[in-house]
């Protein structure tokens, strides 16, 4: 004959049934958390990781949820809220600290977030991307020292990523290390940096060098990984300028300002392609847009006011050359080119004055000037 169950032995049962409901029903509302974090219903997913906490206030999971949330709805300082929280319930939290350190980041809270980097090094010494964070952090300080140190340690944990390198090379660039930069590229373009920034920065640094078959080999894959990089498309035209490739360097050009209509500086290279080509009227319409794009580049209007110089237009000359000489009176470049004016105009009293102001400038061309006019002046 069966024994009647006690009361404490049904007092028992009663308590696990409700535990194991309680549990299940946690299980399910924070499944549901994270299905609306998956489809972007943030501010449903909150509510269900809440009502996770309510159910068990010390489920260090549904604050990091919560704080995931936060920050792609890009309200930061409650992300950072929420993941205090799951560090303060597991202080060795660690991906908790890499998410506060990210949100202190985006806060510009820069001290705040290095802090919570290092505390996260010092939960799991091991990790690269912390190292990685951490570098980000002290180079919004302008602290590149710092930096290479935290991107070098990320390196030497994950030596064939090639973001790494190519971060790591960006902060040798900052301390005036081109060397190091430069090789920290190759690296970050061999082990196959796939979004084109390295390989563009690469291609600076050839290009610094005359390394000119190499910087638009750069170049030309930079485009190829990210097909609207505007600066990518003006760079391989300098380069096609230096070679004498005209028809290639104007073709780059107007695609870098297909891409940015407002790129004062393709304009340039674009009418510099003209007028190195010797088509000198061709040359003024990119000059006059890149003047219009940056009415104080000095270099824009001198440029302009040669094209018109060369082409005959000397009256527009000697316009553009005074309008330089407004804007900076010690460039010599435009008071040279001002005497020039005047000289095609027969102004050789203002010519000779130029010639003057010139000698306190730069007497290379203040003598330059001078034979000029002489020249000029005698000729019948």
């Amino acid at each position: 004959m069966k024994k009647p169950l006690t009361l404490p032995i049904l007092l028992l049962m009663v308590l696990m049934s409700a535990v194991i409901a309680q549990s299940q029903d946690l299980d399910a509302v924070f499944n549901r958390g994270l299905e609306q974090f998956n489809s972007k219903q943030y501010e449903a997913a909150i509510a269900s990781f809440r009502q996770a906490l309510a159910l068990n206030p010390n489920e260090t999971a549904a604050y990091y949820n919560i704080g995931l949330c936060y920050n792609r709805m890009e309200r930061f300082n409650e992300a950072i809220t929420a993941f205090k929280e799951a560090v303060r319930l597991n202080p060795q939290y660690e991906k908790a600290y890499i998410q506060l350190g990210n949100n202190l980041d985006d806060a510009k809270r820069y001290n705040e977030a290095i802090a919570a980097y290092m505390r996260a090094v010092e939960i799991n010494p091991n990790n690269a991307s912390t190292f990685r964070e951490l570098g980000i952090a002290h180079e919004r300080q302008k602290n590149y020292t710092a930096a290479a140190e935290a991107y070098e340690k990320a390196v030497a944990l994950d030596a064939n990523n090639a973001e790494y390198r190519y971060l790591l090379g960006g902060i040798y660039l900052d301390l005036k290390r081109d060397e190091d930069a430069m090789r920290s590229y190759e690296k970050s373009v061999a082990l196959g940096y796939s979004k084109g920034f390295a390989q563009y920065e690469l291609g600076l640094l050839y290009s610094k060098r005359d390394r000119t078959d190499e910087a638009i080999k750069m170049f030309l894959e930079a485009i190829r990984l990210k097909s609207d990089y505007s600066s990518a498309y003006k760079e391989l035209g300098d380069e096609y300028n230096k070679k004498e490739m005209f028809p290639e360097a104007i073709r780059s050009f107007n695609d870098a300002i297909r891409i940015d209509s407002g790129y004062a500086d393709a304009y340039l290279g674009l009418g510099n392609a003209y007028y190195n080509d010797d088509k000198y009227s061709e040359s003024i319409q990119p000059y006059k847009k890149a003047v219009e794009l940056s009415p104080k580049w000095i270099t824009a209007r001198n440029y302009l006011a040669d094209a018109y110089l060369y082409s005959g237009q000397y009256g527009l000359a000697e316009e553009m050359f005074r309008s330089a000489i407004a804007i900076d009176a010690k460039n010599a470049e435009s008071v040279y080119g001002y005497g020039l004016a005047c000289i095609q105009l027969k102004k050789f009293e203002l010519a000779r004055q130029q010639k003057i102001k010139l000698e306190a400038l730069d007497m290379s061309l203040a003598s330059k000037l001078a034979e000029k006019i002489t020249a000029a002046e005698i000729k019948p």
